[in-house]
């Protein structure tokens, strides 16, 4: 089956990378740097989960701080709209001004109107399903063209996806090469993927977590504005 021809048209390129981004580290960001230049898109959007299908959330931090964590990274909301979400945790008054100093002047260099952060998943109720997200954004924007950026151990089992094969027609499924996975064999089971290159990164978001909790350095791991936050959650936590 030729899964291209519907590529070919000029609708709105649109990538969407979801994730729990727990916490969200550099491969990520760079993740969606890479498939936004490889594919051309013209907007790339973060969507971080509620309840993954494949896994649970352990060990780390609620919805709204994953999201305001995944912003953060990526740079996708203004100061002042960080600096209103954050009041509700009510971190010291000091240390909250110095970190939205430091945020408000790296965004002018960092942020791009083209990549944004969806919260839909984040306020839906129930498992993260990507076949109803992709359905809700098609149905209010039917002339995107959705391509879904994934890692080569997620396509290896796209099969346990709830309606990929629909999915498949709906969207392209973006998959970016990963060490220890053999691509030809991935690519004769599911066809319709399209394969893209992308630098071997020994990074997850559980290893940082461990590091954490051991109290050891994460600063090569993830964007320094997310550790910056972190410094910013242990006074809060170490007060309260």
């Amino acid at each position: 089956m030729d899964y291209l021809w519907r590529w070919s048209d000029k609708r709105m390129k649109v990538g969407f990378l979801g994730g729990a981004f727990n916490p969200p580290h550099r491969a990520h960001v760079l993740l969606g740097e890479k498939a936004l230049s490889y594919y051309a898109l013209d907007r790339l959007v973060y969507i971080p989960t509620h309840i993954p299908p494949h896994k649970k959330i352990v060990d780390g931090w609620d919805d709204q701080i994953r999201l305001l964590l995944i912003s953060l990274a990526i740079f996708a909301w203004k100061t002042e709209k960080v600096g209103g979400y954050i009041k509700r945790f009510s971190f010291p008054e000091e240390e909250t001004a110095q970190f939205l100093n430091l945020y408000d002047s790296l965004y002018s260099k960092y942020h791009k109107d083209f990549i944004e952060v969806s919260d839909y998943e984040i306020t839906s109720y129930g498992v993260s399903y990507t076949i109803n997200t992709v359905k809700y954004f098609l149905g209010k924007n039917p002339d995107w063209k959705i391509h879904i950026i994934i890692g080569m151990d997620q396509a290896a089992v796209l099969d346990t996806w709830k309606d990929y094969d629909e999915l498949s027609r709906v969207a392209k499924f973006c998959v970016a090469e990963r060490d220890g996975f053999d691509p030809d064999m991935i690519k004769n089971k599911f066809p319709f993927i399209d394969i893209f290159p992308f630098p071997s990164i020994n990074i997850s978001s559980s290893q940082i977590r461990r590091l954490l909790h051991e109290g050891k350095d994460i600063r090569e791991m993830v964007p320094d504005i997310i550790v910056a936050f972190i410094d910013l959650l242990k006074s809060y936590q170490k007060n309260n």
